[in-house]
């Protein structure tokens, strides 16, 4: 938001939210390319051994490691890591042409 007297203007953009307690959070993922790396992109544990993230994650840096439950971008402090074994983006997704939307 502009403030026309310069400078910054805070604003609340969530009303009555509050920080999520650690562990609570369980389906929430980290994607990594390293165990104790940075967190690159998020996800979603839609099943046991699957998590639902967009094409652009796997685009740019090696996803090598998933941090589930994590509650932190990034280190070792909490989260289970786990080997990512298999990529597989959507048959549609082309990294050349930039954002997109696939049809449904």
């Amino acid at each position: 938001m502009a403030n026309p007297a310069g400078g910054h203007v805070e604003r609340q953009l969530i009303l009555r939210g509050g920080e999520v307690q650690i562990g609570m959070k369980l389906s929430t993922t980290g994607i990594r390319s390293t165990f104790d790396g940075n967190t690159s992109c998020g996800g979603a544990l839609i099943a046991p051994t699957h998590v639902l993230t967009t094409a652009a994650c796997t685009t740019y840096e090696e996803p090598n490691v998933v941090s589930v439950g994590t509650h932190y971008i990034n280190g070792t402090m909490d989260g289970k890591k786990i080997k990512i074994v298999m990529v597989k983006n959507h048959t549609d997704f082309d990294q050349t042409s930039g954002p997109t939307t696939l049809p449904s």
